[in-house]
């Protein structure tokens, strides 16, 4: 990311010469920061006696149908999701929902050629005034972008204020940070 401002995110990889993947790998992360007060308000046992509950009514399980999925509640608040299919695919959601530092991070490695939707399903949930978003994909990953492309990074009620892409010998690193759309604030 720019090397300006608050906000700061850094990438590191090691790799051996010759090594060769053996198998497809790719994952999304998505980071939010300034969540929606009405939806942080939620990750308290205050309001929801158990984590099934909340899964349940954040809509969680639905953007991971099929998953075993083990969430906890913290107190006074925060919250913890692993949900994990048999075919090693993975999600995570991690909450810090205090109003001065709301943060909430998702990540998975689920293959797929566009994240789009799902990227705009988890920002439907979160309502974040910031996000940023990266996929770090292998060569032989379902996941295929030869440019960044306004197109490609576009996402309802946000506005992309920074992209880079970065290729590596055997994966590349695509990266876009969003500001919510003033208008979608009200």
């Amino acid at each position: 990311g720019q090397q300006e401002g608050d906000n700061k995110w850094y990438m590191y990889g090691v790799q051996k010469p010759g090594y060769l993947l053996p198998r497809p790998d790719q994952t999304l992360e998505i980071i939010m920061t300034d969540l929606d007060t009405g939806v942080s308000g939620h990750f308290s046992p205050k309001v929801f006696s158990s984590a099934a509950h909340l899964v349940k009514a954040m809509g969680f399980q639905d953007i991971m149908q099929g998953a075993t999925i083990d969430a906890k509640i913290f107190t006074p608040c925060g919250f913890s999701l692993n949900a994990l299919f048999e075919d090693e695919v993975y999600f995570t959601i991690h909450v810090t929902p205090q109003v001065e530092c709301s943060f909430a991070s998702f990540e998975t490695n689920l293959p797929k050629e566009s994240y789009s939707t799902l990227i705009s399903d988890v920002l439907a949930i979160f309502k974040p005034a910031k996000c940023a978003v990266t996929v770090y994909a292998s060569k032989n990953a379902k996941y295929k972008r030869e440019q960044p492309s306004t197109s490609d990074d576009y996402l309802p009620g946000y506005q992309c204020s920074e992209r880079h892409q970065c290729s590596l010998p055997t994966y590349s690193l695509y990266y876009c940070s969003y500001k919510q759309e003033i208008d979608c604030l009200e």
